[in-house]
């Protein structure tokens, strides 16, 4: 086999196993609707009336393998920890983002948040689905429900808690708080290879090999990609 074929060959092999590598961490897109159950302190927060629907989006960066928390050897806690942003009727927030799902006797949850301090204010919004029942806890994800229906399934259609909060605390008060009932979700991700460094210095390390053997072999310089075609006149 010719040289720069092996070089391609080479080339394909490593695509082809970083398409089958796994994924570390994902981008999470979490979008909903709702209408607003609750509104406290109106004095702090406006724009928000009972009966009201909401829109809202999160985008959260998360690993992929979750932090587990065991009880009695058992495990009942994944917390995803990384960033996050929110928006929700011209609000944003940014900071800190996490998924929890929790499962015990009886008990099984699955949560979207994110929080921001400014100042000494903290400030969190999140999303938070509840069941009845023991269920195991999804362990990546890549198995998380994308839609509200999905939800209701892995919670074996046994919800009693759909619902949303943004709320605000400072030192020694509480600012406001909002609730609304979930009306729908949309949750969609796009995992980020694990290898991808490793792809991107192999690809680099491919360029390099190449010059070396067109400078090695006398490849005219017409072809040669490390000089500049001189102009020619006319």
């Amino acid at each position: 086999m010719k040289p720069i074929l092996k070089l391609l060959l080479s080339g394909i092999l490593l695509v082809a196993a970083m398409a089958a590598g796994p994924a570390s961490a994902s981008t999470i897109f979490v979008n909903y609707t709702g209408v607003v159950t609750e509104v406290n302190n109106t004095n702090a927060v406006s724009g928000y009336s009972v009966g009201q629907s909401i829109t809202g989006k999160m985008i959260l960066s998360l690993p992929d393998t979750p932090q587990r928390s065991y009880l009695s050897g058992v495990p009942f806690f994944d917390a995803y920890n990384g960033s996050g942003s929110s928006a929700i009727n011209g609000s944003t927030i940014s900071g800190f983002g996490s998924v929890d799902n929790r499962s015990l006797s009886g008990f099984a949850s699955l949560s979207f948040g994110v929080s921001e301090t400014i100042g000494s204010v903290q400030y969190a919004e999140s999303i938070y689905f509840e069941g009845h029942g023991a269920i195991p806890l999804l362990g990546s994800l890549q198995a998380l429900p994308t839609d509200l229906a999905s939800i209701k399934s892995y919670l074996q259609n046994s919800p009693y808690s759909l619902i949303g909060q943004i709320f605000a605390n400072a030192p020694g008060m509480h600012v406001f708080d909002v609730h609304w009932d979930v009306t729908s979700v949309d949750v969609a991700g796009a995992p980020i290879p694990a290898s991808l460094p490793l792809f991107v210095a192999a690809l680099a390390m491919l360029g390099f090999i190449g010059r070396r053997r067109l400078r090695r072999e006398g490849v005219p310089q017409l072809f040669r990609p490390d000089r500049p075609i001189a102009p020619r006149s006319v």
